[in-house]
This record gives structure tokens, sequence and C-alpha cells, in this order.
């Protein structure tokens, strides 16, 4: 079913509004945000996919970028060299069909293209 899916970059994605809305319905896995603090860290992540038009997002940040997520400032305190996962949403309804595993491919590849051996993230039980 995920071939009925494709990954964009969410730079582009004109449905920011929407991915906003997924974020923040899962806001006690990921974090509430408001669309001023969405918009910068779509802007300052070094990788920001979605599967359009609002299934899904992923935001990552390389150990370079200007983050100031407290469990991302704890890996930079720990590694010189890393992509750090931040947040993965898919929308309720699309769930089970493999969005997040095409997500988590691209990030990996990405990561490769980027130089980094080393993909950490925060996981919330």
């Amino acid at each position: 079913m995920s071939g009925q899916f494709r990954i964009g970059n969410l730079r582009d994605e004109p449905a920011r509004d929407c991915l906003l809305d997924l974020n923040n319905r899962n806001a006690g896995a990921t974090s509430l945000l408001t669309p001023e603090r969405f918009a910068l860290l779509i802007d300052l992540a070094g990788v920001a996919l979605c599967v359009p038009p609002a299934a899904g997002l992923l935001l990552a940040f390389e150990d370079t970028d200007d983050y100031d997520g407290g469990h991302f400032l704890w890996f930079r305190s720990q590694f010189d060299r890393f992509l750090y996962i931040d947040r993965i949403v898919i929308a309720e309804n699309c769930r089970r069909h493999g969005l997040a595993r095409m997500l988590y491919d691209e990030v990996f590849e990405r990561a490769r293209r980027l130089g980094h051996s080393r993909i950490v993230c925060e996981v919330n039980l």
C-alpha cells in the first residue's frame, strides 16, 4: 500500500498547516508547536520530509544545526558527528501502510549522503 504514497520535501509542502495540526494532535509523543516554531524547525532541520499532503512528517537535525532542543543538545555533548531524528509522525488513518518505514529509509539514505554514520533519537514508550 505504501506505493500510493511518496516522500516530499517539507520545506516545499503547501499543506504545512495540516502537518502542524498532525504534529499537535500527537504532541504527547512529540511536542506542541506554534506555527512560528514549526516553520523555524523546518528551516533549521538538516532533513525535513513529509508524506503529502498530510500523511506524515519527519524532522532531523545535523550536529551542526542551530537547534535548541534539550535531547539534541545532550547528544551534541556526547558525540562529535550525528543526525538527530527529532520527530516522526504518521496520521492515524495512514498507519500500518509502511509510511514510517519509507521515511526512516529516506532519512538513513540522506544521512549516508551527508556523511553521517551515527543516527540518534529519543524514544518515548
